[in-house]
């Protein structure tokens, strides 16, 4: 889906299935440009609930260019169960990402079940992800990745090549991030 100068907002998911996607959109491709996703929500409701992308989910990847994800966020009682895991308060992007000039703000996520942490509280990104210009800040995380969790598998979850795990950030600032364990 295209988005250009859009605002989504106060839009929210709520279910009892093992995973819910995305609190306002949920697409194969996000292109944003000059938008916003602000103050939505996806909540797993269930007994073996997962939650992924408060604001954003999408399964081939998500291209921001002076666009903004903010004050979202996603729970579910479990981190991981079943194959699925909870991630991104404010995006999941499964394959690559690429942040141009654009904020990551606000966004939360947690596991709520005593012993279980979500990863990605601003993102959560499976791909390659590229960040310039841009600004991740005031996010947090039960788990690990306050600000950005990059996961260390590929888009399909099988052990990737070198090429295809890593992240490049230019002129970009990443702070106020915080997360239970590691990479506030």
């Amino acid at each position: 889906v295209v988005l250009n100068r859009v605002d989504v907002t106060n839009c929210h998911a709520t279910g009892t299935y093992e995973l819910l996607f995305g609190g306002a959109v949920d697409v194969t491709t996000l292109e944003m440009t000059d938008s916003t996703i602000s103050n939505s929500s996806v909540i797993g409701s269930g007994l073996h609930s997962t939650a992924v992308g408060g604001g954003a989910y999408a399964s081939d990847g998500a291209t921001l260019v002076r666009s903004s994800i903010s004050g979202n966020s996603a729970s579910a009682p479990y981190g991981n169960y079943g194959g699925y895991a909870s991630g991104g308060g404010g995006l999941y992007s499964r394959g690559n990402l690429s942040l141009i000039d654009s904020t990551i703000s606000g966004n939360s996520i947690e596991a709520t079940n005593a012993g279980e942490d979500a990863q990605g509280g601003g993102i959560y990104v499976r791909g390659v992800a590229t960040l310039s210009g841009s600004t991740i800040d005031g996010n947090s995380a039960d788990g690990d990745g306050g600000g950005v969790f990059k996961a260390v598998f590929s888009v399909y979850g099988d052990p990737p090549p070198p090429q295809d795990t890593y992240v490049t950030i230019t002129d970009s600032t990443i702070s106020g991030n915080a997360a239970a364990r590691g990479g506030g």
